[in-house]
Parts: C-alpha cells; sequence; structure tokens
C-alpha cells in the first residue's frame, strides 16, 4: 500500500514587525490601452469607406439612430483586414485586444464619411 504524505494540521506564519513590512508592493497595472491601438489606426490605416462597404456581407443598424452596429465581412476581406491591423498595431499587445480594436475602427470607418479614409489621404499628399 502506498503511503499517504502527511501534512501538518496548522502553519505558523511568521510575525512581521511593522518595520519590516515593504513599504511598496507591486501591483500588477494594465499598461495596454484600446486608445492607444485605436489612435495608431486612426493616424496611419486609410481605408476607402465605399470599398469596405463593398466588403460587407451583412450589417446591422442600432436602434437609436442610423449608425451600423455591426458588420461582417467576406472571409478573405477579414483575413486581409486582419492581417494589416496586426502589422500596424505594437507587438507587444495582446492580439484579442487588437481585434476589438479593428472592429471598433472599421465601424468607425463606415459611419463617418469622414474618418481616416483613403481619400483623405490622397487630398493630404496633394496639397
Amino acid at each position: 500500500m502506498v503511503g499517504i504524505p502527511s501534512f501538518p494540521l496548522t502553519t505558523t506564519i511568521p510575525s512581521m514587525s511593522p518595520t519590516q513590512v515593504p513599504s511598496t508592493i507591486p501591483q500588477a497595472i494594465n499598461t495596454y490601452s484600446v486608445f492607444n491601438v485605436l489612435n495608431i489606426y486612426r493616424s496611419r490605416w486609410f481605408l476607402n469607406r465605399n470599398h469596405l462597404l463593398s466588403l460587407v456581407t451583412f450589417a446591422q443598424k442600432a436602434e437609436d439612430g442610423n449608425d451600423i452596429s455591426w458588420l461582417e465581412v467576406t472571409p478573405q476581406s477579414h483575413a486581409h483586414l486582419v492581417h494589416q491591423a496586426i502589422a500596424l498595431a505594437p507587438t507587444s499587445y495582446p492580439l484579442a485586444l487588437v481585434k476589438q480594436v479593428i472592429f471598433v475602427f472599421l465601424l468607425e470607418v463606415v459611419n463617418n464619411s469622414q474618418a481616416s479614409t483613403l481619400d483623405k489621404f490622397v487630398k493630404t499628399l496633394a496639397s
């Protein structure tokens, strides 16, 4: 018969005087911000709104207005958009966070004709 290891029923915690307690307790701070990635996309990713709309296979409007609240694109377009977005995002950011920001940015482009579009970029280069 295999012996069962015995563990003490009580454990003692050494008492620490107030002078031995560390003055600062390290805390995990979430340094990842969706707004940082969104601002990168707004300043560096120029999409043609009309072309993006041509890739949409399904869209849904919000109840309270005319803005689109959900969209789906073709699988090939989805893969291409995700690859481009990941290339622009900082490499230290989690992929799940980057994918959420992609969706928000695409909704901004679709809902706002003044968003970072390819036409705006071309006009800026021309002037």
